[in-house]
């Protein structure tokens, strides 16, 4: 590891040396943990870094797209709690469409927000409706066109509730780059589906080196990148997202979903992009990792993350991986997943990574994590609804007692209907064993294993050092 970045671990690690007012603040936390109403004000007032795992438009409230329905006069469907800008007349269905406009006139828009509410998120959810995971990943579609109207709103809003919990810093999950079809694509999925039956890793290579120079020689892919990148650095400038007390960076990604030629397309698109943008921090994969096409061509997908790695060394890559657990899949889809994110892909972060006791080489693979500092995004609110796994369930212990570092991320707030500061209080009221140094120390790591710039997290680091001091100053003097 270079020194200067020795150095700046070392500068940015929080004091091991308790001070007074810090043995007091972890002493009220133990006199708290069984007193959630307590917990939930003491990490509301508590720093929390930054949120590192955070898709945009599931993040964002129902409440919000409502409005955003409102003020641009969208239409929704209440058969399917799809929302659409006109009025969708494809196919002389009779499903019921209104003009929200047309509700609210007629004084149906608050029964018609309740349904829509429970369509959207895991408000008042029911299991006798289908499985959780259908409940979550369906949301999207539905809310899709709310929040493609006005990211700005969104952005803002997002920006203003990380501040209100003391978040100080999120990586965006916003949008990928939309890549046109071309016509030497064609015949390219049977080659992919064909090598990957084969596990031919060298000829594939071969292969993905040959599709890259395409790509890259057509200017109608490229100014779709350009594009992209002038987009996302406008949008940032325009809404002043950055201030003293908050900054927001974007990762972008592909859809694991898709058909190869597409998920590699869009896949160098994102690395490119990345490359091209200071504000472009981080490469991600998204859409459900149990799915049919993602199953089918994982390991597909994770040759093109090796390729793609080594043509684009300085961008840094965060992978969902192990949002996996027994039922879902069968369990010898469930050995494998992370291992081939790290060790394959070259992954700097997992996502979720619960199937890690499942893996073949757990230990082996624990250890490895910890010693290159591979940081887990943890989601408990996200890894409960979808996938049923939490307290004990949950390998955040396991992770933790490895050695390997963690950050308490949101993933989808508002499809979750949940915030940073709950995730805080899950983690101390389910986990007693860690202590408030172990979650002090998941705060630290949320800037440390961050994608920003080195001085940007030098910074980042500071402030903290800052708010902490001030925090546990004030609860010093708290009695419970």
């Amino acid at each position: 590891m270079p020194r200067s970045i020795l150095f700046l671990l070392f500068i940015t690690s929080p004091i091991l040396a308790q001070t007074p007012s810090e043995e007091a603040t972890a002493n009220y936390l133990e006199s708290i943990r069984d007193q959630e109403a307590y917990l939930r004000q003491f990490f509301q007032y508590m720093p929390k870094g930054g949120d590192l795992h955070h898709h945009f438009s599931g993040s964002v409230y129902a409440e919000t797209f409502f409005e955003i329905a409102e003020q641009d006069s969208l239409w929704v469907n209440m058969e399917t709690g799809m929302v659409s800008g006109a009025y969708p007349s494809r196919g002389g269905s009779t499903q019921p469409r209104y003009s929200v406009q047309d509700l609210i006139a007629t004084g149906k828009w608050q029964k018609a927000r309740v349904q829509l509410l429970m369509d959207w998120s895991n408000q008042y959810f029911d299991p006798s409706w289908g499985p959780s995971d259908e409940q979550f990943f369906n949301a999207f579609g539905k809310f899709g066109a709310a929040a493609d109207a006005d990211r700005a709103k969104g952005l803002l809003k997002l920006k203003e509730r990380a501040k209100n919990e003391n978040v100080q810093y999120i990586e965006e999950m916003l949008t990928g780059v939309r890549t046109p079809s071309l016509g030497f694509e064609k015949g390219k999925n049977e080659v992919f589906w064909r090598l990957q039956g084969d596990k031919q890793a060298s000829e594939l290579e071969r292969v993905l080196e040959d599709t890259y120079w395409e790509y890259m020689r057509d200017t109608t892919y490229t100014n779709a990148i350009n594009k992209y990148v002038s987009y996302i650095e406008s949008l940032h400038k325009a809404l002043v997202l950055d201030d003293q007390e908050f900054k927001m960076r974007f990762q972008t990604y592909g859809s694991r979903n898709s058909e190869p030629i597409k998920v590699f397309a869009r896949l160098l698109a994102s690395f490119q992009a990345a490359q091209q943008s200071d504000l472009i921090v981080g490469v991600n994969f998204v859409s459900p990792e149990h799915y049919l096409v993602s199953m089918r061509d994982y390991w597909l997908h994770m040759q093109m993350f090796n390729f793609l790695k080594s043509m684009y060394k300085d961008v840094p890559l965060t992978l969902h991986a192990g949002e996996l657990t027994v039922g879902l899949v069968r369990p010898e889809d469930l050995s494998w997943h992370i291992d081939a994110a790290v060790n394959v892909a070259g992954a700097q972060r997992i996502g979720h990574g619960i199937d890690i006791a499942y893996e073949r080489n757990s230990n082996a693979l624990l250890a490895q994590m910890a010693n290159e500092e591979v940081a887990v995004e943890i989601n408990l609110t996200s890894n409960d609804f979808i996938l049923g796994v939490s307290g004990s369930e949950h390998p955040l212990t396991m992770y933790h007692r490895a050695g390997v570092p963690l950050v308490i991320c949101t993933d989808d707030a508002g499809i979750l209907r949940t915030d940073l500061t709950q995730q805080f209080v899950i983690l101390a009221r389910d986990y007693p064993e860690l202590s408030y140094a172990d979650i002090k120390q998941f705060v630290y790591n949320s800037i440390r294993y961050s994608f920003m710039s080195q001085r940007g997290k030098k910074e980042g680091i500071e402030w903290l050092d800052a708010r902490f001091k001030a925090f546990e100053l004030e609860v010093a003097g708290w009695k419970y």
